[in-house]
């Protein structure tokens, strides 16, 4: 159970951190005020997620959901954790309200993944 959890959550970072960093540095340069590309990142990170979720799901057999959301939220966290204390470090204030928010459409993202590999396996592929 925890080596698939874990192997999730790794995918998950792996695609999310670059997206976040990038998404970071355009928006300090203020790239993103007034566009798009930031919703475009967003969405990109989520499926970050959903690809994690993916990747656990695949080989859990019983509760393939929990396990998804689960591997999303573990890397979301881990990845938060590192957020916050940069954030603390440098004295910039802390949306709590925001990092529960994300922490939540993390967590469903997994399990929408988990349920596209449910569906996968469920046809045989």
């Amino acid at each position: 159970m925890w080596p698939a959890i874990s192997r999730g959550a790794v995918v998950a970072a792996a695609i999310t951190v670059p997206l976040a960093i990038v998404m970071e540095v355009l928006r300090r340069d203020r790239e993103l005020s007034g566009s798009s590309l930031g919703f475009l990142f967003l969405a990109l990170i989520l499926c970050g997620f959903a690809v994690g979720g993916y990747v656990t799901a695949k080989t859990i057999e019983t509760t393939p959901l929990m396990h998804a959301a689960l591997a999303a939220l573990l890397a979301f966290v881990i990845i938060q954790g590192f957020g916050i204390v940069r954030r603390l470090a440098t004295d910039e204030s802390i949306a709590w309200a925001g990092i529960v928010l994300n922490g939540l459409l993390a967590a469903s993202f997994g399990m929408i993944g988990g349920w596209v590999a449910m569906l996968r396996s469920n046809r045989g592929d």
